[in-house]
């Protein structure tokens, strides 16, 4: 997350980049994390009680949230989303900006 002033309307905004990438790579790990926990219940049906797939799910669709974007602000345009009114990153990174006041 970083901060940052807008020229022009001197608003003050919060912007959250991601690099390209990154939400494949974490989907995959949270998934693997997904079926250890649901292994580990099956082998041990006592840790079932505990729900850890469960805790271990929530966690994984929480994280992803984070890192979904869309329909938090951002508009395609051709050469990727932006945000309305500005230039816009280019089409492999992500950009989320959001006022904070």
């Amino acid at each position: 997350m970083h901060t940052a002033i807008l020229r022009g309307s001197d608003k003050a905004v919060a912007l959250k980049v991601l690099k390209p990438g990154v939400e494949d790579v974490l989907t995959a790990d949270l998934n693997f994390l997904f079926l250890a926990s649901r292994l580990l219940e099956l082998i041990n049906p006592a840790l079932e009680r505990t729900s850890l797939a469960g805790i271990v799910e929530d966690v994984r669709s929480s994280m992803l949230d984070e890192v979904r974007l869309e329909g938090r602000g951002l508009v395609e345009g051709p050469e990727g989303p932006r945000f309305p009114g500005s230039a816009g990153p280019g089409p492999k990174t992500r950009l989320l900006v959001t006022c904070t006041n």
